[in-house]
């Protein structure tokens, strides 16, 4: 994984945004709302789901947190969430 001090204030606000779209796609049309809602209901999600979601989106961006913030937040939440030795590798189709 690339070193987080060398994360540009670019990269951090792309990522941002990047982020920030993909949520406001997810709730897009009323289809796109009855998957969120099915969603919820099988798989549990928070009511507060997508605000988590959005307040860590707004974290990333150099233009509310530092760059060197960002770039430890974004860090730390790849090597919580990312962890390759934890991978498990699944085979269909035998």
């Amino acid at each position: 994984m690339k070193d987080p001090a060398s994360y540009t204030e670019d990269e951090l606000m792309r990522l941002s945004r990047f982020l920030l779209s993909g949520l406001a796609a997810t709730l897009d049309t009323p289809f796109s709302r009855m998957d969120f809602f099915k969603t919820k209901l099988y798989a549990s999600t928070p009511d507060d789901y997508f605000e988590i979601q959005e307040n860590f989106a707004r974290r990333l961006d150099p233009a509310n947190t530092s760059s060197k913030e960002a770039a430890e937040l974004l860090a730390s939440t790849t090597a919580d969430n990312f962890n390759v030795s934890k991978r498990i590798t699944a085979v269909a189709g035998l």
